[in-house]
């Protein structure tokens, strides 16, 4: 065997294994970047697939027949290689890089986005972080009302830094549950594409209660209720 091909054979494994990792680390990659969106996960490793086969077309191309069975046996120990570099590559990965897209996606609707959403938000954060990505909402955009701040600061969680949103922000996302606390947003909730679970929770309003005093009293009621509920909702949650 000449020592041209000798090189050509090695580069050829090279050249294989980078590109099975490639097209491997792609979909895994794909899949998880996507957030359940299959047809953006399919075009991507379509793409990454399509680029390896126009390079082992373009590799094979001017290849005499007698040498394409030392080719072939080049393309297989490079596969061999980027199995293991694949698997490498995954177990080296921190496990911090996939939690985004492993967490169940959760909206909280009301309709200022003023009060119970956002206490929600903040209570689920809270609890239970590891296993979910929360937000909130309104049918409308309004502010985050500072007895909300204060009720939920009693329990050392900070959303002061919270911003009132509108759902118009998120249509078009995919979420996994839907979850409306107050009546008026139930009936105005848009509609979520994908599978997404609706969940309503009838929390009474706490604005204008009587006093200031009276009023921090119901903001402390309906925390509790969400907490309450949040907690029971953890257990019914894979």
């Amino acid at each position: 065997m000449s020592s041209s091909l000798t090189r050509r054979l090695v580069a050829e494994a090279q050249g294989t294994s980078f590109l099975l990792a490639a097209v491997v680390g792609s979909g895994i990659m794909a899949e998880r970047l996507a957030s359940g969106n299959v047809a953006l996960a399919l075009l991507a490793n379509t793409i990454a697939i399509c680029s390896a086969l126009v390079c082992l077309i373009l590799t094979f191309t001017g290849i005499r027949p007698v040498d394409v069975p030392a080719f072939i046996l080049a393309e297989l120990i490079g596969a061999s290689a980027a199995i293991l570099l694949t698997r490498w590559l995954i177990d080296a990965a921190p496990a911090k890089e996939f939690e985004m897209s492993e967490k169940k996606r959760v909206l909280f609707l009301c309709t200022g986005n003023s009060a119970r959403s956002q206490m929600a938000e903040g209570l689920l954060r809270a609890m239970a972080a590891d296993r979910f990505e929360v937000s909130s909402a309104g049918t409308v955009a309004t502010f985050v009302r500072p007895q909300a701040i204060s009720a939920m600061s009693e329990l050392d969680i900070d959303i002061s830094h919270h911003r009132s949103q509108s759902v118009d922000e998120f249509l078009g996302e995919n979420f996994d549950y839907v979850i409306t606390v107050c009546d008026h947003a139930n009936q105005h909730c848009p509609t979520f594409s994908g599978a997404v679970k609706r969940i309503h929770w009838s929390i009474d309003d706490p604005v204008g209660k009587g006093s200031a005093a009276e009023e921090l009293a119901a903001f402390r009621q309906a925390r509790d209720d969400l907490r309450e509920r949040i907690r029971v909702l953890l257990t019914q949650i894979p």
